[in-house]
């Protein structure tokens, strides 16, 4: 290799990740805050919360082969995934789930971080130091948000916001930088994650997550006084970034094609734009590719799509009649640009191709209402869908049970 190649190799390689690598979403974390937003608005949100998620995959570039995955620990017999999994796919192969060790006669669980390299058909793990929860009543969270940012970095952040556990290497070793912002960055960076900040009566920040473990704000974040709970903004494949969401009288919707340095704001469909009803309360954005995006009123059983930014809104007949029950639509957009509906009551499913002008059935009898986990798909069991066992899969139609 000459000297001009020897200088050319870095760059090459700095802008293929820049270029090919993407953030990705906490789609657990996610359910959990829709959740706690439907229930203090008096809603129930058994089965309805899930179908009205945006969840996306983040795209990781490695050069020079698969992760180097640091050496086994032998984990507990009683290692189980904590509470409503939190699990997260960096592409087929490589993903984590949070785990806990509960002894019968401890008072306090352990928090581990589990890893697989074979796509979760084997899994290992590493206990998170100085990081338990009490051996309370079924159902006890430890109560960290997991945060994937590659395959071998991680970040588990409390849900109060004053701690932070982050691992370089898997879980083999941590580090506890403050979660809190610290300086301020024009873009989302490569392998960063990105999360609206709501100040009430005033525009939201959007604080980022960087590769080495800290916190910044970023320079521009959309102007809207957005009143929501704190959410992760939603990255499509081709690295356009999208943050929606409303206040007590109105809904709003960005999208930044140049990773947050700027954003536009999105005009919505007519029936969404009117004061004094706001779509946030019983809809969802969706979208994957970056370039189709649509708007679920999980509630009202209405759609619309958009493929440029807004301009032109074509609403959607749905597939489903809207029950008497207040189940929800559920919705999960697909990697060409369509969107896969689920019927709870009947189990069907029915699929929007990219770029088709109607729903079809879908014939394959495995396809189950799932949320998007990164690179593959997460399923519960029971009649809500939200109940252990749990199970995975990278095309929705085999399935592998969660099992560490």
């Amino acid at each position: 290799m000459n000297d001009m190649d020897a200088g050319l190799e870095p760059l090459l390689r700095e802008e293929l990740q820049h270029l090919a690598a993407l953030p990705q979403l906490d789609a657990v974390g996610m359910l959990r805050r829709v959740s706690r937003r439907r229930r203090r608005n008096g809603i129930s949100a058994a089965a309805g919360a899930l179908g009205v998620l945006a969840i996306v995959m983040g795209t990781v570039l490695t050069i020079g082969g698969s992760p180097s995955w640091p050496p086994a620990v032998t984990p507990p017999v009683n290692l189980a995934v904590a509470g409503q999994p939190q699990v997260h796919f960096v592409d087929a192969d490589h993903g984590f789930a949070l785990a806990s060790s509960c002894p019968a006669a401890a008072t306090v669980c352990g928090v581990w971080l589990a890893n697989t390299s074979d796509g979760g058909r084997s899994w290992q793990a590493h206990q998170v130091p100085d990081l338990t929860y009490p051996n309370a009543d079924e159902g006890a969270d430890p109560r960290v948000s997991l945060r994937v940012l590659d395959a071998s970095r991680a970040a588990l952040d409390g849900y109060d916001g004053d701690r932070r556990w982050f691992t370089t290497d898997a879980g083999a070793t941590w580090t506890q930088p403050s979660p809190r912002p610290d300086g301020v960055v024009d873009s989302i960076p490569v392998n960063g994650l990105a999360q609206v900040e709501s100040n009430a009566g005033a525009p939201i920040g959007i604080v980022v997550l960087l590769p080495d473990g800290r916190s910044a704000r970023l320079a521009t974040p959309p102007v809207a006084p957005l009143t929501e709970s704190m959410t992760d903004v939603t990255v499509g494949t081709d690295g356009s970034a999208w943050v929606e969401g409303s206040d007590d009288d109105r809904s709003w919707l960005f999208v930044s094609r140049d990773r947050g340095r700027s954003w536009k704001q999105v005009p919505l469909p007519a029936e969404l734009a009117e004061p004094g009803r706001p779509h946030r309360t019983t809809g969802r954005l969706a979208v994957y590719d970056g370039r189709t995006a649509f708007l679920v009123d999980a509630y009202g059983y209405r759609l619309w799509r958009t493929a440029d930014d807004g301009r032109h809104w074509e609403p959607l007949t749905a597939p489903v009649t809207k029950p008497s029950e207040d189940l929800g639509l559920m919705a999960s957009p697909e990697a060409d640009g369509g969107l896969t509906i689920f019927d709870i009551l009947t189990g069907r499913s029915y699929t929007l191709k990219g770029n088709g002008d109607r729903f079809v059935p879908v014939i394959a009898a495995e396809v189950r209402p799932s949320a998007r986990i990164g690179a593959r798909f997460l399923a519960g069991s029971g009649e809500s869908g939200r109940e252990p066992p749990y199970f995975h899969s990278p095309d929705r139609r085999t399935w592998t049970e969660l099992r560490l």
